[in-house]
């Protein structure tokens, strides 16, 4: 994943492997409709579930707490 630290925007995910079809969408609809980290990652993923990738992912991003409307450099993960 590719994003910006200061805001949370999501740039761009990549996902490659088994599955990576069934995982992609989420990341794609985020991207879309403008979703920021900071809300994807309260959401709830179903255990066990391949899904549970993408919600450590998210959560993993370190996003400011103070979102900035200033350009940064994008951070991947």
């Amino acid at each position: 994943m590719i994003y910006r630290p200061d805001n949370g925007e999501i740039l761009g995910v990549h996902i490659f492997g088994l599955h990576a079809a069934d995982l992609i969408h989420e990341a794609s609809n985020a991207i879309a409709l403008g979703t920021r980290i900071q809300d994807i990652k309260l959401a709830v993923h179903a255990h066990p579930t391949l899904s549970e990738v993408l919600d450590e992912l998210f959560k993993s991003a370190k996003v400011s707490d103070h979102a900035s409307s200033s350009v940064s450099d994008p951070v991947a993960v």
